[in-house]
């Protein structure tokens, strides 16, 4: 069974993005979102890494303790205005992988938690989960309906 690792929310976060005069992104947005994702999952026992730009449409950390290790990737949604679409890929240590090969408890943990971190949120609503082809045909329906 495929795993939904694909969330999208919209979020009432501060809009970060920063544009040239011509209207060019210069920073993508999602970084207060990225931040807020970090500062909670440390109050969970989270170890996160840095919040760095991912290329010039996001945001990336990454998420750890001592059962997983979470790659987390913030970016605008493309469902609508105000929505964000979070990625989370496992990435599971060399002994995890050679001993629990197909053990996704962790990270079913991991997304557990984040979806009772952000449910219980103000600024963020409209939570859904999609695995990764159904999110792709979700944006190719809609690509198809304009």
């Amino acid at each position: 069974m495929a795993i939904r690792n694909y969330l999208t929310l919209n979020a009432t976060f501060p809009d970060d993005a920063e544009w040239d005069e011509r209207g060019n992104n210069l920073v993508p947005g999602g970084r207060s979102t990225g931040e807020y994702l970090i500062d909670v999952l440390a109050t969970l026992g989270y170890t996160c890494s840095k919040l760095v730009q991912h290329s010039f449409y996001g945001w990336r950390f990454v998420a750890r303790n001592q059962a997983t290790s979470v790659v987390c990737l913030i970016q605008a949604g493309g469902i609508g205005p105000d929505t964000w679409l979070v990625i989370f890929k496992p990435e599971p240590s060399l002994l995890r992988r050679l001993f629990y090969p197909n053990d996704e408890t962790a990270f079913v943990g991991f997304l557990a938690d984040v979806e009772r971190i952000l449910a219980n949120e103000a600024k963020s609503s409209n939570l859904r989960w999609y695995t990764m082809n159904e999110y792709l045909n979700l944006q190719s329906n809609r690509d198809r309906a304009t």
